[in-house]
């Protein structure tokens, strides 16, 4: 009786990860697609003809007066 106890129990564990993994997988899909919608331009800051400055993205912009910069 204790071993059919044991049984039981290591089986629903094994189910319930199971369970579990597939939903982790179904997450992980969904977010790779809602990053590749979202991910930034690739190509990188381009120099200017001004010494030392660069064309950022537009979210890069004032990052100095976000960190509390120059």
């Amino acid at each position: 009786m204790k071993d059919a106890i044991i049984i039981v129990a290591l089986l629903a564990l094994i189910v319930f990860s199971g369970v579990q993994a597939m939903e982790i997988a179904t997450v992980r899909g969904s977010e790779q697609h809602a990053l590749a919608d979202t991910a930034p331009d690739p190509t990188p800051p381009t120099k200017t003809s001004d010494a030392g400055a660069y064309n950022l993205p537009s979210n890069l912009e004032n990052l100095n007066d976000m960190v509390g910069g120059c």
